[in-house]
């Protein structure tokens, strides 16, 4: 007989994936094969090649690669994941496609100009050698923690939403041992106060005496653990675990698997259940890789295999063949939940004004405001007064200043993006492609945010039973594999699911390849000027395996932040500030020198990183909170946004200060490096690579950026 376990509860953990959906997956990645293959082909061992896919890529391989490098694993599993959370609110973040403007239109001349292969690079042309190794070291700790972490770790959540069962486990049962037991007096409660059904029958099979010994509170820790592993060794050998009620008890899935495996094996059955009754009381005999750690390595594998042989084109073409599925797929998602619920008018109703509202007020309603550094809570826990500045409900004045910030950071200054653009043989062409992308950018709010508040929708009013108990025990974070799960008929599921996974592997392929340059042209090259082309080559492959082991081993901090996208924001927030302010301040503010460029960098990462280094020990779970009202305890409740605000008022100040109270910079080390040293004909040369296209197609993104903005407020 086996164990009575809600249906809810095993739906949630089956795959629903047909035959046909692992055809269309195979089908899909053969196609992406063969564009691997043909772009490995025409690959030169070169570094303008590997890195650059030798400056000759289209406007509209441009455009995809950009939008595709951005929208893998944040924005697919991130963005939903906020969406179902939190509405519409980090829409703020995918409205930026007015930054992609700003870099066709403000940056791209001289970056075509000066013909440089990294940031890192052009900084040292503006300033100095010293700014480029900061920025150099600075951009790949920034990757590593934010874009190669999160992009594994959004490969796990797709696999773990996805294909549940999927796992592998290892060891043997043994007999209990009384240093197997750990926390005695929180198991013994645990039993007697029935916090689990498994825990509460687990109780009745004691024999009275061990109850009685147990119970008295007279036994000591050594006493209790002998008892209660005398008695879960009796329990491990009999046959009548499995046949007991577990209700709404956690299980593993491997437990889940071999209740339901035939022949079940008792003892080995009956280990697992005692595992999972007591997780933390209970050393594990049988240890699991759950399909989340699978999901992660496999993303890796696969990401790694293409991107190390196949370089920067590898890159690019297969971001221009997953970007038209993704489109196409997504919006197909979108099409079935609206249909599912009721349509557009429904889903308002259901989310309510708040989730549709992009301003959010600086306190949340029902709150009371306070400069003060407090938080008051009311008798259920609730917060009834707090300082403004501790709100982390995305306030509308954090968006507002803080959102730009990162946004032109990302899309004007980033190697991750940048890099594209400088692929292109001329300013003409790495325009349209910024352009193009910045079109492909407006999909986002609608093709991910939308999913996920539909996903809310549906769990609210519970409609599909099976994504409402998934919902339930997984949270938000799954919430677009879960449409994908329940809401896709077989095959066009499949196919939906393919260009997620290849959208999550070009997120992390793309940042490998950015890695890489950065690491070899500005690190590598620097110590060892004479090495061959293929040594730079190798020695970039090197580099990215190294920082896909650092990453792994940061997983963990993801996991345990609050939201996968919430994550990367304030890590971004932290470190991004003082490389906006010395590129922005340094294209449009002559006078500022070397040393002000400097200082601000290494000032403005230091706050950033005591920032990262505050919130870390909380986010692991190391201790709750620091102690209430102490220095520590503040800055671990400042709104990531407005510490962001400050740290880009700090470096602004420094590098400012610092410039005016030193010389002035070299003038022909800085011809045309900044608009007023440009010289006349560089203006021409700009003037004739754009046209009223250009123009045009640049009035019409804004246009429907600022009918965004006035939408979704509420």
């Amino acid at each position: 007989m086996q164990p009575y376990i809600p249906t809810a509860l095993l739906a949630a953990v089956q795959s629903h994936m047909a035959p046909l959906d692992w055809l269309m997956i195979a089908l899909y990645f053969g196609v992406l094969l063969g564009v691997a293959s043909w772009v490995v082909r025409k690959n030169k061992d070169t570094t303008a090649d590997y890195f650059l896919a030798g400056r000759n890529l289209g406007w509209w391989v441009i455009g995809a690669s950009i939008f595709a490098s951005n929208i893998g694993s944040e924005h697919i599993v991130g963005l939903a994941g906020s969406g179902a959370k939190d509405g519409v609110a980090l829409a703020h973040y995918e409205l930026h496609a007015w930054c992609l403007l700003v870099l066709a239109w403000v940056f791209v001349p001289f970056y075509m100009r000066s013909q440089v292969f990294t940031m890192p690079e052009f900084l040292e042309r503006r300033f100095s050698v010293g700014s480029r190794y900061v920025l150099s070291i600075v951009s790949i700790v920034t990757f590593i923690l934010s874009k190669i972490a999160v992009g594994i770790f959004a490969g796990g959540i797709v696999f773990a939403t996805l294909l549940p069962e999927m796992s592998i486990s290892f060891g043997t049962p043994k007999p209990f041992s009384s240093d197997q037991i750990q926390e005695p007096d929180t198991m013994i409660k645990s039993m007697q106060e029935g916090s689990t059904p498994l825990a509460t029958a687990i109780w009745s099979r004691f024999s009275e005496d061990s109850r009685q010994a147990l119970a008295a509170g007279q036994a000591s820790s050594d006493q209790q653990k002998t008892v209660l592993a005398a008695e879960l060794n009796r329990i491990l050998k009999s046959e009548d675990l499995q046949k007991i009620e577990i209700g709404a008890t956690p299980l593993r899935a491997t437990t889940l698997k071999a209740l339901h495996g035939e022949p079940a094996r008792t003892e080995y059955v009956n280990r697992l259940l005692l595992e999972d009754a007591f997780p933390k009381q209970v050393a594990k005999a049988i240890h699991e890789i759950d399909s989340f750690w699978i999901g992660s390595i496999a993303v890796i594998l696969l990401t790694g295999l293409y991107t190390v042989v196949g370089g920067m084109r590898a890159v690019a073409y297969n971001d221009a063949v997953q970007v038209v599925v993704l489109i196409g797929g997504s919006a197909v998602l979108t099409f079935y939940g609206l249909h599912k619920l009721g349509g557009w008018g429904e889903l308002r109703q259901v989310c309510g004004s708040d989730m549709f509202n992009l301003w959010k007020p600086l306190v949340p309603v029902g709150q009371t405001a306070s400069w003060a550094p407090i938080k008051e809570f009311n008798a259920s826990g609730a917060i009834i007064k707090q300082a403004w500045y501790f709100n982390n409900n995305f306030p509308w004045l954090g968006m507002a200043i803080c959102a730009p910030v990162i946004g032109l950071w990302y899309w004007c200054t980033d190697q991750y993006i940048v890099q594209r653009a400088l692929g292109a043989p001329n300013q003409k062409v790495a325009r349209e492609g910024s352009i193009f992308a910045a079109f492909l950018k407006l999909f986002p709010v609608y093709l991910f945010i939308i999913p996920g508040l539909i996903c809310y929708a549906l769990v609210k009013k519970n409609m599909i039973p099976e994504m409402t108990a998934a919902f339930t025990e997984k949270g938000s974070q799954g919430a677009f594999p879960m449409m994908v799960q329940y809401l896709l008929p077989a095959g066009l599921r499949g196919i939906v699911v393919a260009g997620l996974l290849s959208a999550l592997m070009g997120s992390l392929a793309g940042v490998f390849n950015a890695c890489s340059t950065l690491f070899t042209v500005d690190i590598y090259e620097k110590l060892r000027p004479k090495a061959s082309q293929s040594e730079l080559v190798r020695m970039g492959r090197l580099a990215t395996v190294v920082m896909v082991v650092i990453a792994l081993m940061w997983i963990p901090v993801v996991k345990n932040a609050k939201g996968l996208y919430e994550y990367l924001q304030s890590v971004q927030g932290y470190l991004a500030p003082p490389i906006f302010v010395v590129f922005f301040f340094g294209v449009f503010w002559k006078r500022l020198n070397k040393q002000g460029c400097f200082w601000a960098m290494v000032v403005g990462f230091i706050v950033g990183i005591f920032r990262m280094a505050v919130d870390t020990p909380v986010t692991l779970g190391l201790f709750k909170e620091y102690e209430h009202g102490s220095f520590l305890w503040i800055i671990n409740n400042i709104n990531f946004q407005y510490f962001s605000i400050l740290i880009t008022v700090v470096s602004a100040v420094v590098m400012v200060g610092v410039s005016y109270m030193t010389a002035e910079p070299n003038q022909p080390q800085i011809q045309g490096l900044t608009f007023a040293t440009a010289t006349a004909d560089d203006k021409a040369l700009t003037r004739a690579s754009w046209n009223w296209l250009d123009v045009l197609g640049s009035v019409v993104i804004m246009i429907f950026i600022i009918g965004a903005y006035l939408y979704f407020t509420g």
